[in-house]
């Protein structure tokens, strides 16, 4: 069945946008085949007075000025269709307000943006779910037209995420936002760049880990429900093993092998950059890995995070609880233990050792030790 061709113009001046003076813009909506837009017209008006024009009987000055506006509406869905351009609502308003269809929805962009993501092999289910986390963010911040995002609303929004976050993750979240807003100035959605002057510090991120002393904590504690356990027995199994959550997430019970001498392992490519990592499972780790039958139980990283914060709460820890300090932890508890860079790095699965002496942070108590070890 085909929709209508021909769009119904309207007109409103709304209480809720009444100035210092009472005066409201005056409204065009334009409404087809189900979808509405609203452009605003230049002219205010005090909605009392508008209502009361706009029925007046006999006609009046303003009803010839709203007649001469929906005329123009009515030639610009001839103009697009004599360009063979598709019939929308937006459409006929950007011409309009444009004189030419220039403009498109920030939704329908990232949706687009979102297609092409996937389409591309380099690109892992993780990183995606990232974009998808901080396009929620700015959804529900920007305008809804691209054409009206701005310098400012740029600004605007990095404020927004610095509120919200640590400042090195507003950074990164900022970084996926400039990412969107390149690809569509380079492919003629926008005709001017937003983040033009806009600078995204990036600082270092300082690496939190636990001590052997809190984990222990953590893993002691009682819970109050199976959902807060579950909880805590997957992020002590990642503490335990440094697999990433997208790994973790990902593990089938095939993946944990035994060899000759009856050690428990895991072998398998990281998710996030294929290469290969090598965990062998200590005691307190397959305990937790055979209580669920070698399938760890895992949530959203959204909601696992939002969970860790109330685990931390339960437990006294005052440090930040995410899916990744327990990496963090890892890495550094096995440095601290003597294991060396290089082994660490495989078991992590890192390319080279300059990523695994990124958590090569020393406990006080092992440098009196190592130094105890010189005394002697």
């Amino acid at each position: 069945m085909s929709g209508r061709t021909t769009a119904t113009i309207s007109f409103y001046c709304r209480d809720s946008r009444v100035d210092k003076n009472g005066y409201a813009p005056i409204e065009a909506a334009i409404t087809l085949n189900g979808k509405r837009t609203f452009i605003s017209l230049p002219r205010k008006e005090k909605p009392a007075r508008f209502k009361r024009e706009l029925k007046r009987r006999g006609g009046s000055e303003l009803q010839e000025w709203c007649d001469l506006i929906r005329g123009r509406m009515y030639a610009v869905q001839t103009e697009l269709i004599k360009q063979g351009k598709a019939i929308t609502a937006s459409a006929i308003r950007d011409y309009a307000k444009y004189g030419g269809v220039k403009s498109m929805r920030l939704d329908d962009l990232i949706a687009e943006f979102n297609n092409l993501l996937k389409s591309r092999s380099d690109v892992s289910k993780d990183t995606i779910q990232k974009y998808q986390f901080v396009f929620q963010d700015f959804l529900s911040y920007a305008p809804e037209e691209l054409v009206d995002i701005k310098t400012e609303t740029i600004q605007g929004f990095f404020s927004f995420l610095k509120g919200k976050y640590e400042a090195s993750t507003a950074s990164v979240k900022m970084a996926k936002i400039r990412t969107l807003m390149k690809y569509a100035f380079d492919n003629g959605k926008i005709l001017t760049y937003p983040f033009n002057g806009v600078k995204i510090p990036r600082k270092a991120k300082s690496v939190e880990f636990l001590t052997e002393e809190e984990i222990d904590q953590i893993r002691r504690k009682k819970m109050p429900n199976e959902r807060l356990e579950r909880i805590k027995d997957c992020f002590i199994f990642e503490c335990y093993t440094g697999i990433a959550y997208v790994d973790i997430k990902n593990l089938k019970k095939s993946d944990f092998k035994t060899n000759e001498e009856g050690q428990i392992y895991i072998k398998k490519k990281r998710n996030k950059t294929g290469i290969d990592f090598l965990v062998v499972l200590i005691e307190d780790a397959l305990i937790i890995a055979k209580k669920y039958d070698f399938k760890i139980p895992v949530l959203t990283n959204q909601k696992y995070n939002s969970y860790l914060k109330e685990l931390a709460d339960l437990c006294n820890i005052k440090k930040p609880l995410h899916s990744h300090i327990a990496r963090h932890t890892c890495a550094c508890l096995l440095l601290n233990r003597g294991m060396s860079v290089e082994v660490v790095a495989k078991v992590l699965g890192h390319s080279t050792i300059k990523h695994t002496q990124h958590y090569a942070k020393l406990l006080d108590k092992t440098v009196f030790i190592e130094v105890d070890k010189v005394k002697r």
